[in-house]
């Protein structure tokens, strides 16, 4: 078996879902543990208020998730699910919510496909949401979140001429935006075009 579940009796008066995500993390989840034996995945665990195992298909159904802890990020399963196939292979999580890194909390990435590979890393594509400096609230897509050799989450997008992108009213943005969990602060390299209006 590659997946060993530690029971006791859930919770249920913790009302976890009424907890802020960020009080989630370092909060003990509700529910029964279950850990990951597989030897690649340096025993990813997660909590879950029901499981489900079937055998005709070797998969595991795990209901009532709320955090998946990968590398330094907090990840929430959207429709707390957690599906996982034979050989231990954890099913993408759709419409999750990424919060990095796990000390800090700076950056939250939503609409987050993630595919969570193993304790130390996972994948992912999602949306930001950049405030800038007059509190304008625009959207940066990224395309590839993913684990550095330091188990930091980095995530690189782009900001195409279209979307208009102002860092102020004075200043419009077009090119590459990354982030690095450490630093709270995105990292922009493209072009500042000045606002003639």
């Amino acid at each position: 078996s590659m997946i060993r579940l530690y029971g006791r009796q859930a919770d249920l008066t913790g009302k976890a879902d009424t907890m802020s995500l960020k009080s989630l993390i370092s909060a003990r989840p509700p529910g029964s543990q279950f850990v990951s034996m597989h030897p690649l995945q340096d025993s990813l665990n997660f909590y879950a208020m029901a499981g489900e195992y079937n055998l005709n298909t070797n998969t595991l159904t795990a209901e009532g998730v709320k955090i998946i802890k990968s590398a330094d990020a907090a990840i929430f399963p959207g429709d707390e699910k957690v599906e996982i196939r034979e050989g231990a292979q954890m099913q993408p999580l759709l419409d999750a919510i990424i919060i990095a890194d796990t000390a800090n909390r700076n950056h939250m990435i939503t609409q987050a496909v993630v595919t969570v590979e193993s304790k130390k890393s996972y994948r992912a594509n999602g949306t930001y949401a950049f405030e800038n400096a007059v509190g304008d609230v625009q959207n940066i897509e990224f395309d590839m979140v993913t684990v550095d050799s330091n188990f930091r989450t980095v995530a690189e997008g782009e900001v195409f001429p279209e979307q208009n992108f102002q860092l102020n009213p004075a200043i419009n943005y077009r090119g590459k935006v990354f982030l690095n969990a450490r630093h709270p602060q995105l990292d922009f390299d493209g072009a500042f075009i000045i606002n003639q209006d």
